[in-house]
């Protein structure tokens, strides 16, 4: 893809993002322009965007000019890319949402290849910058085939250096990758440490996955698994309260309780969780 495809890509998002550095519309609009060429000559990638955009469609007092727009589009191209160079985090995402919107659209096998890896190369570097929720992005990436072969190492690396600067959906994510693709004896128990540590610190997903996981060791963590659930549940995720009522119906680490369970299952059922809903039905069915 050649530099001008990709400043399209790149205007399309920043005039829908920019569209607070413009001023409200006057009977002529030139100036407003001025300024925001003038902060394009001095580096700004967002305002050569916005201005592209009205020098696109025109404006009053700015008629409309293709080319203009064109170089301005460029331009943008140009200092997005080396402030990612430069570790701006926030230039590298916006190099992989603008990607993300092309990758979307494009039918062809190939350009899809090479947008996948400029989401990979600008991505990595803004994870590394600090973007932690792009960590999680471009781990998803490698870990298929949309930029060549998996790389499952790398995946492995970009949640895991999320995870360690405290980030608790990557350090959920790394618990789910350690379990479904461990690569030593200690990765399992890893990945309970992990779950904990996020649940204790409200993470939801962490909680409802921690549950689950707890249920799958047996009756010696049945209460865990409870405790868990409870606790996805008070954070109103909707998963959470479907294994609550597990819990409660089977007396699964506690007591029986079949109207704290149907409580939990129209918690559930109204989060749209469809366990709760297919539960709620079954109870329905078997009482009198």
């Amino acid at each position: 893809m050649d530099l001008r495809a990709l400043a399209i890509l790149l205007g399309i998002a920043a005039a829908c993002g920019g569209a607070a550095h413009t001023a409200t519309p006057t009977q002529d609009g030139s100036r407003g322009v001025q300024a925001l060429q003038a902060r394009c000559d001095r580096g700004e990638a967002l305002p050569c965007d916005v201005a592209a955009a009205v020098f696109e469609i025109g404006a009053p007092g700015v008629p409309q000019n293709l080319a203009r727009a064109r170089v301005l589009h460029e331009r943008s191209a140009r200092l997005t890319f080396d402030a990612c160079a430069a570790n701006d985090q926030a230039a590298c995402r916006r190099i992989v949402l603008s990607a993300k919107i092309t990758y979307a659209s494009s039918k062809d096998p190939d350009e899809r290849k090479r947008i996948a890896t400029l989401m990979v190369n600008a991505g990595t570097r803004g994870c590394h910058a600090g973007d932690f929720e792009t960590c999680i992005d471009v781990a998803a990436i490698v870990h298929g085939d949309e930029a060549g072969p998996s790389d499952r190492a790398l995946s492995r690396e970009l949640v895991g250096f999320a995870c360690v600067h405290d980030h608790q959906r990557a350090c959920v994510e790394l618990a789910l990758t350690l379990v479904n693709e461990p690569t030593d004896a200690r990765d399992r128990a890893r990945a309970g440490e992990l779950l904990e540590a996020a649940c204790a610190k409200a993470n939801a997903d962490g909680c409802e996955l921690l549950a689950t996981y707890r249920l799958s060791d047996g009756p010696t963590a049945a209460a865990g698994a409870r405790n868990a659930a409870k606790r996805a549940c008070e954070l109103e995720d909707a998963g959470g309260c479907a294994v609550l009522g597990h819990t409660l119906l089977d007396g699964i680490g506690g007591p029986v309780d079949p109207s704290g369970a149907r409580v939990a299952f129209e918690t559930a059922c109204r989060g749209g969780d469809q366990r709760g809903c297919q539960m709620l039905q079954r109870l329905d069915a078997t009482t009198p």
